[in-house]
């Protein structure tokens, strides 16, 4: 899970240059592009996000699990 993760972040470290690019002369394939990214990105960290809720509804008392959870969650807000 951890590569996926990694991989989540260099994805949207990419993304976040898109900023740049964003204008009203932006033609339609490239905002079409930048959309695409942005939901492969958000299927990404849905994905990872469901799988540490999973593993925290398996058993409520691991600590490990609840920690998870929160470091995903925290992940989620700095996307």
């Amino acid at each position: 899970m951890s590569q996926v993760v990694a991989d989540l972040e260099t994805r949207v470290a990419a993304f976040e240059t898109y900023r740049t690019q964003i204008s009203t002369d932006l033609g339609n394939e490239a905002f079409m592009s930048i959309i695409k990214e942005l939901e492969t990105i958000n299927k990404k960290a849905y994905s990872i996000y469901a799988y540490a809720q999973l593993c925290f509804a398996a058993d409520t008392q691991d600590q490990g699990a609840a920690t998870y959870v929160s470091k995903i969650q925290q992940m989620m807000a700095s996307i």
